[in-house]
């Protein structure tokens, strides 16, 4: 039970993850957003809904999310043993295991209100990160490294391919790795439809299956019990 909730919690920070304080910073993310469709266009866009569906050890996962601005967000997980709902609307946000509601700290609400950023890059500045730009590292060619400080001070290092700005991967201070690959077009906005996710020795592969832009959402979908 531990282990799903502990992937779980891995998945949602994986779909969020980007500041821009110096001007060599300020290149990378712009690149990275002009990579994607432009800041034009994912400013557009008001909600996001995905599937996935992951493999470890052989048995099967599945997420749903939903990402509605400001504020808004609700997580669905499924596997073996394991069903886990996540809702925040607003300052409001409960999670719901197995049927059983569990008590969130502070700390949590903070942490899904970043995951509920649809393109976090787009506001980076306005949000307090701190960025800094490592550059080229031997260990992995090709990607300029930027080490990225969160407004609640989590820290994340994120690589960015040369030629093509996108996002190739990212480290948490949790020693977490997530591999981004395999990007296709979806309503003219670029995505990743494979992540790879490395946690204490083991792989989780997840494929995206759907995504689908700027959906009318019902708003009762967000209502906290």
């Amino acid at each position: 039970m531990k282990k799903q909730i502990v992937i779980f919690l891995f998945i949602l920070e994986s779909i969020s993850c980007y500041s821009q304080n110096s001007s060599p910073a300020f290149e990378i993310i712009e690149k990275y957003l002009r990579a994607l469709g432009g800041r034009e266009k994912l400013k557009s866009i008001k909600t996001v809904r995905f599937e996935m569906e992951g493999i470890l050890n052989g048995e099967k996962y599945n997420v749903k999310m939903i990402l509605f601005k400001p504020r808004r967000m609700l997580a669905e997980f499924a596997g073996p043993g394991h069903i886990e709902k996540r809702v925040l609307n607003g300052d409001q946000h409960v999670r719901i295991l197995n049927g059983e509601k569990v008590p969130l700290a502070d700390s949590d609400l903070v942490g899904m209100i970043e995951d509920s950023k649809i393109f976090p890059a787009l506001t980076y500045e306005q949000d307090g990160y701190k960025v800094m730009v490592h550059g080229e590292k031997p260990y992995f060619p090709g990607y300029i490294e930027v080490e990225l400080i969160t407004a609640s001070y989590k820290r994340r290092v994120h690589y960015y391919n040369i030629e093509t700005g996108l996002l190739g991967r990212v480290l948490n201070d949790s020693g977490i790795e997530y591999n981004y690959s395999e990007y296709a077009e979806f309503e003219g906005i670029l995505y990743p439809t494979k992540v790879m996710l490395k946690v204490s020795g083991r792989e989780m592969e997840y494929r995206v299956t759907k995504i689908e832009f700027n959906l009318k959402v019902k708003s009762k979908l967000f209502r906290v019990k």
